[in-house]
This record gives structure tokens, C-alpha cells and sequence, in this order.
């Protein structure tokens, strides 16, 4: 390459980018101008309010308990020679049936003994009762006035308490010998079995823990809030009192199967963990058949939710809690705009609430959930 080409090259590159740049700055792209769109409008559902009444439904929980929880004892010793095949664990009994039977040698023998002293002391009466009479016409015949021992009246006293005492011991041995089959105290079911066919037992011997199966009950913890809502039974106010309904879902089973009882009773004092009120539901039969269909059986110690009947308001507004925002204030539609109202809260669930004051009857109250808008925002409703 000549000396003149390295001269003059680099000046035409520069002189080329200085064109280039000239041209870009001048070439400026045409301005479109259209017409703006018009905003689009927030749609939203809305409902009409109005009062209606409402009954209160107060949701709890617990664990299902026996309402009759006994021990089975033996009232005499022996060795089991036999138990029922209604004796094991989950067996249902009815009252009056024999669950095991003790060995009843002994007890027969005791009561042949009885037997022999009541026959006895029946002899040993009849012969006081021939020296008794065989005195009262010796002294007759006397004249003479004499002692009542001398006319034998102690002695037939005596022989007449010596068979009242033989029967009471014949009475005792028949009782005894009639304990050695332990019969169950009253229809139920078996929690557990401590002894079984050779065991040798005794009054202090716990044989078995059963239960009623007549009813069962269901310690449930109430809420504060919602004590003034329930019509709750309390002895002071006397016999002549409603109680509660209450329902039980028995989630053990698909579909879940309901239960139904009453709130018969509370406690009688708040409980110092909780700080809060225990009320005692009672259902009734919880084993029998309904409608022909053998429902699952309860369980002891399973868990339940429980809904508990409280007191039914009249004329109030009640709204769905997704329409409630930060538990103070709503939304209301009002010449197509929207509207922030706030409002007190009487009572709430989970799913509802229900409203003292802030809304009245004939209101349109907006259902769609909002986040932060500003109260006079146009919108449109959902057709």
C-alpha cells in the first residue's frame, strides 16, 4: 500500500461515520396519532339484602366418652372355670348375661351345709317349742306364778332366732353359689379383658372394663363469643327446660355419617387451660339399627366435630364472609359505582356472617372479592 493511501484512509473513514450519523439523526419515523380506548370497566356480581331470620350454629370438637364406665369385679374367690364368647375386647352383652363362670364346688357344698343346720335348727325348735308347752301345764296345774325361764320362754326365743339365723345362712350360701356366674350389670360392651379360663380371682381382682351402650356422651368446649347464643341447660333453672340439638359427623365412614343428640348439661366450672365453657352432648342409642341400615358403630375416644342448634335471630341480614373485608367493612353498589360501607358484626362463622349494624334491607351488596379499590369506582354487574 502507498504512502498516500495511509494518509487519506483514515480521513474517509471518519468523514464516512459523520455522513452516517447525519443521516440517522435526520431520519426521524412519522408520528402516528390514533384515537385513546375507552377504560375498561371492573364487572362485579352483586345481591340484594334482605333480612330474613337465622339460626345460630356453633361448631366444636371432642373425643366421644362412655357416660357409664364401670369395672367388673367377682363378689367371691374361686378359679374361672369358663367365659362367655361375648367376653373379649369390642363384644357387645346384654344385662343379666353371664360373661365367665367361677368354680361353684365350694359354694355347693356351703349350701348343703346351710341346709342340714336350718333342718337343725327346725328340730331343735319343735322340741323348745314341746318343753315350752309341756311347762306352761305343769305351772298351770300349780297355781304357783313363774319365772318366764322357768316357763322356757327364752329358750323358744332363742331356738325361733336360731332359724331365723340358719335361713339367712342358707339365704347367703344360695347367693354365694349364684355369684360364681358374673352376669353383666347392664346391656354394654367390653373396652378390655385382664383374666381369662384358670385364673384364680378375688373381690379385688378387676375382671374386665366395660361400658353402656345405652348412650354415649361428648365433652365439647364452646367459645366465649358464642355462650349468649345457646340455650344452654342449667339445673338451677328446673326441670322444665329445652335442650340444645346437637349434630355428629362420624368421619370413619365415606360418605361421613351423622349422628344426632342434646346438649343435656354443662360443667360446673370453666376450665383453667382453655378458659372456656364445657357442655356434655348425649346421644341415645348409638348401636341400634335406623331406617333398617346398621350405621357404623361410634368408637370410644374417637373424634367428632360436633354443630351445636343455638337461638334463631329474627329479621337480621346475614352475608357471605368473602364479602367482608378485614371483618369491618363491605362493598355496596350505588348508582353504578361502588360504595365502602362499614359495618359491625354481630355474629361469624367460617362461612357467614351476621351483621348488627351498617347495611339494610334492599341494599345491593357486591359478592365478588375486591382487593384495595377505591370507594367510587364505576363498574359494571356480571349478567
Amino acid at each position: 500500500m502507498s504512502k498516500f493511501v495511509r494518509r487519506v484512509l483514515p480521513w474517509l473513514i471518519l468523514i464516512g461515520m459523520v455522513f452516517l450519523a447525519y443521516e440517522i439523526t435526520q431520519s426521524k419515523p412519522s408520528a402516528f396519532k390514533g384515537h385513546s380506548k375507552q377504560a375498561t370497566r371492573l364487572v362485579v356480581e352483586t345481591t340484594l339484602l334482605k333480612t330474613a331470620p337465622f339460626t345460630i350454629v356453633v361448631e366444636s370438637f371432642g373425643v366421644l366418652q362412655a357416660r357409664t364406665n364401670s369395672e367388673l369385679f367377682a363378689l367371691v374367690s374361686g378359679q374361672i372355670k369358663s367365659v362367655s364368647p361375648r367376653y373379649e375386647t369390642g363384644a357387645f352383652f346384654k344385662q343379666g348375661e353371664v360373661l365367665l363362670k367361677i368354680d361353684s364346688a365350694d359354694y355347693e357344698v356351703a349350701v348343703q351345709v346351710a341346709k342340714g343346720s336350718l333342718v337343725n335348727a327346725e328340730l331343735a325348735l319343735a322340741e323348745e317349742q314341746a318343753r315350752f308347752d309341756q311347762a306352761q301345764r305343769d305351772w298351770t296345774k300349780k297355781k304357783h306364778q313363774a319365772s318366764d325361764f322357768a316357763l322356757r320362754l327364752p329358750q323358744l326365743r332363742a331356738a325361733k332366732s336360731n332359724i331365723e339365723t340358719a335361713k339367712a345362712q342358707l339365704n347367703l350360701a344360695v347367693l354365694n353359689l349364684e355369684r360364681t356366674k358374673v352376669r353383666a350389670p347392664f346391656d354394654g360392651r367390653i373396652l378390655a379383658t385382664f383374666v381369662n379360663v384358670g385364673s384364680v380371682i378375688g373381690p379385688n381382682i378387676k375382671l374386665a372394663q366395660i361400658y353402656s351402650s345405652e348412650a354415649i356422651e361428648l365433652r365439647l368446649p364452646v367459645a366465649n363469643k358464642d355462650l349468649r347464643f345457646i340455650n344452654l341447660p342449667e339445673a338451677s333453672l328446673g326441670d322444665h327446660q329445652s335442650y340444645p340439638k346437637v349434630s355428629i359427623q362420624n368421619t370413619l365412614t365415606e360418605p361421613a355419617q351423622t349422628w344426632h343428640g342434646k346438649i343435656v348439661r354443662t360443667e360446673a366450672a370453666i376450665d383453667e387451660a382453655s378458659q372456656q365453657l364445657y357442655v356434655l352432648a348425649r346421644i341415645d342409642q348409638p348401636f341400634v339399627k335406623d331406617a333398617g341400615l346398621l350405621r357404623l358403630p361410634l368408637k370410644i375416644g374417637q373424634f367428632v366435630r360436633a354443630s351445636i342448634q343455638g337461638k334463631q335471630l329474627e329479621s337480621v341480614i346475614s352475608i357471605p364472609n368473602s364479602s367482608l373485608y378485614q371483618g369491618a367493612y363491605v362493598y355496596l353498589l350505588k348508582d353504578g359505582k361502588l360504595q365502602r360501607q362499614p359495618v359491625n358484626v354481630l355474629w361469624r362463622n367460617q362461612q357467614v356472617s351476621v351483621i348488627k349494624s351498617g347495611l339494610e334491607s334492599g341494599q345491593q351488596l357486591v359478592t365478588t372479592p375486591l382487593g384495595q379499590v377505591t370507594s367510587g369506582t364505576a363498574v359494571e354487574i356480571a349478567p
